[in-house]
């Protein structure tokens, strides 16, 4: 019940950014954020497929990390999603359960993950919508 309600409410608030096409103040802004979510489709399966390899990385590591030495309090990702969770949370640049582990492996993941992640695949995203906000200027 919850999710359906949850689900709605979202959808009628993207109906209502829609609806802000009848307006000439925001019917640039509309058009333009619809255009480059549309142009950014490739970056996103791009971007998908690297959160899932550093998410299979983060789960191989803990398995690694298992099999050395069991802490109660040691970060392990058990399944494909826990590390996908994982992966995503330190690509926002949250440092949260990094902290909990002592192993090196992990942590040069972790680092690969940043700087791949949070400065490759952000600085591509900017040179993307800038690239199809120039193009819609000049329309």
């Amino acid at each position: 019940m919850y999710y359906c309600q949850a689900a709605s409410s979202l959808l009628l608030w993207i109906k209502l950014f829609y609806y802000a096409k009848i307006f000439p103040e925001t019917s640039y802004l509309v058009r333009a954020i619809i255009s480059i979510a549309w142009e950014c489709k490739v970056f996103f399966f791009m971007y998908l497929i690297a959160a899932l390899a550093f998410a299979d990385a983060f789960r191989s590591a803990s398995e690694y990390q298992k099999t050395l030495d069991h802490k109660d309090d040691a970060i392990f990702y058990d399944r494909y999603i826990d590390g996908f969770v994982g992966a995503y949370l330190y690509m926002m640049a949250s440092t949260g359960d990094i902290n909990k582990t002592d192993d090196v492996l992990t942590f040069v993941i972790f680092i690969m993950c940043s700087v791949f992640m949070y400065l490759m695949m952000l600085n591509l995203l900017i040179a993307s919508v800038g690239k199809t906000f120039a193009k819609i200027s000049e329309t």
